[in-house]
């Protein structure tokens, strides 16, 4: 179950930011009825949503594909997604006026939050319990 919650969130990494790199401005505008309008703002869209992006869903699945770094492929969900979670909720009490998606999101980044956090709890009991099986 940890290996797919780490794997599951880098697909959405990877295809979030690979929507961004092939179409900004139409990603842009289909997510937040945004719209940038200048070619600098355009290359900061695919280097930050875009670029960015896909290089945390690639570290995720390098993190998923190895047993011995699966916990912290968990544990960089846990702090990525919450990180995202309280910067979207000041951004919604400061700024006001989210749209659905936004709230969707939300709902999203703090279920992946809560997930990962049980799963490196499991595992940290997990753990515990086989090396006190060991010391006998």
């Amino acid at each position: 179950m940890a290996r797919y919650c780490v794997l599951v969130t880098a697909w959405g990494f990877l295809l979030y930011g690979l929507l961004f790199v092939v179409f900004p401005q139409e990603a842009l505008q289909l997510l937040v009825q945004g719209k940038v309008s200048t070619r600098s703002e355009v290359i900061d869209l695919r280097a930050t949503y875009g670029g960015m992006t896909m290089g945390v869903g690639l570290i995720l699945f390098v993190l998923a594909n190895n047993v011995s770094t699966l916990k912290i492929g968990l544990l960089a969900v846990f702090i990525v997604m919450l990180c995202m979670a309280l910067g979207r909720i000041i951004g919604i009490v400061i700024d006001g006026e989210p749209n659905q998606l936004m709230y969707i999101y939300l709902a999203l980044e703090l279920s992946a939050c809560a997930l990962s956090w049980l799963l490196l709890r499991a595992a940290k009991k997990r753990e515990q319990s086989h090396s006190l099986n060991w010391d006998y």
